[in-house]
């Protein structure tokens, strides 16, 4: 572990830079990646003074030592991202996860052993997880961010009436135990809105984002299925 401290100081002091002050996504990505770096590195830094003769001898060190390079690696992927989050960054991050579940129950099936080397130990490899995890879990919200609000239209979905919406949709089909859509002058009626203030359009673009599953979302696809959908 010592080999990868002395290492990762030097790769830091090279990749600081400062980030961009306008948030995008690949901004926040990298500055996430950047505050994984320095926890990483305290981790190293404790663990290196710990005893862990064991963890030797059971092959446990060897299984951390990669995937603490493993981490880095990630970091670097992250760090070198430009005009976007691209699919093989996200995938990159998808396996550190799965690497981050084996190694977590490598280390948490060996975790009597461990407490009895060290108490110590076993914490700070639990917070080493622990920090991987964050970086994960917070990578994957930086990649849903809608940032820029100039892409989405300028008149707000009302968001209370798509609901009413969508409830009165399931409970005309539990009604007349059917998997159709309620016609458009029923759902006017049911939502109760006026047909002068709720158009067929809209009726037919949220009938089609129910049907993709979109209906939730905060901002359309530009596509789902053959069909360009945009209109909330």
């Amino acid at each position: 572990m010592e080999k990868y401290l002395s290492i990762t100081i030097h790769q830091i002091a090279k990749k600081q830079k400062s980030i961009d002050p306008k948030p995008t996504r690949v901004s926040l990505a990298k500055q996430l990646a950047i505050d994984f770096q320095h926890s990483l590195t305290l981790r190293l830094h404790c663990l290196s003074k710990m005893k862990r003769t064991e963890l030797d001898r059971r092959g446990i060190t060897a299984r951390i030592e990669d995937f603490i390079a493993d981490a880095f690696d990630c970091v670097d992927e992250v760090l070198g991202l430009k005009n976007g989050i691209t699919k093989s960054c996200k995938n990159r991050v998808a396996t550190f996860r799965i690497d981050h579940d084996r190694i977590k129950a490598a280390v948490f099936s060996n975790e009597n052993e461990i407490s009895l080397i060290d108490p110590k130990l076993l914490a700070e490899l639990g917070l080493l997880l622990d920090d991987c995890l964050h970086f994960i879990n917070e990578f994957r919200k930086t990649c849903d961010y809608v940032l820029n609000l100039a892409s989405i239209a300028n008149r707000p979905v009302d968001r209370e009436l798509k609901r009413k919406f969508a409830f009165a949709v399931i409970h005309f089909r539990e009604l007349n135990k059917t998997d159709k859509f309620p016609p458009y002058l029923v759902i006017c009626d049911a939502i109760g809105v006026n047909p002068l203030r709720f158009s067929e359009r809209r009726y037919r673009d949220w009938k089609t984002q129910m049907l993709n599953h979109t209906l939730h979302h905060f901002r359309q696809p530009k596509k789902v299925g053959e069909a360009a959908i945009s209109t909330e």
